[in-house]
């Protein structure tokens, strides 16, 4: 990173931790893009810190296309704005200079998992089913670890004694997931 220019894609805790660590590991330049203002930032406070320590931070825009052959030499970015709650891209572009661009952006729970986050969690973990990190709702990193480590001793907890002694076949398990990941279930 020394001496680069590093492009962050989002204003969440996430993309505070990518800016963090790109001026530890020596980038000349750091640049995080939002596609709404930075009121609407879950972690507004931290990045107008590190406002305040050199961070350029652009609102109102959205990638349109990363620049470059075999490396990446900057974004193109389309400018937006809000209508009715929604971010709108216009067909105003600018584009931005880069050598690293990170994709810091957040994440919503998806199906089947959007449904089952509502249920009873006393229920879920008795049935095995364990949330933690972005799939419950926006988290720093340090969060997500912590939770990673709580819900790791429940299911260790759970497996040894409580969980179910016959376990799904191999096949049966690979075509569970499959459905999950395809949006089939």
């Amino acid at each position: 990173m020394k001496g680069k220019h590093v492009v962050i894609i989002g204003a969440g805790y996430t993309a505070v931790d990518v800016a963090i660590e790109s001026r530890l590991l020596g980038a000349e330049k750091v640049t995080m893009v939002y596609r709404r203002s930075l009121e609407k930032s879950y972690a507004k406070a931290e990045i107008k810190k590190l406002i305040e320590e050199g961070l350029e931070f652009i609102e109102y825009a959205s990638p349109v296309r990363i620049l470059g052959e075999e490396k990446a030499q900057g974004v193109e970015f389309a400018r937006t704005r809000i209508v009715e709650g929604s971010v709108v891209t216009t067909d105003e572009k600018f584009v931005i200079d880069a050598d690293v661009v990170a994709y810091a952006i957040g994440q919503l729970p998806t199906s089947p998992i959007r449904e089952v986050v509502c249920a009873n969690e006393k229920i879920l973990r008795e049935a095995g089913i364990f949330f933690a990190g972005d799939v419950v709702a926006p988290r720093n990193i340090g969060t997500a670890m912590r939770e990673g480590m709580a819900r790791a001793k429940e299911i260790g907890e759970w497996l040894t004694k409580k969980a179910p002694r016959k376990v799904f076949p191999v096949p049966v398990t690979a075509r569970l997931i499959g459905s999950v990941l395809s949006g089939k279930c």
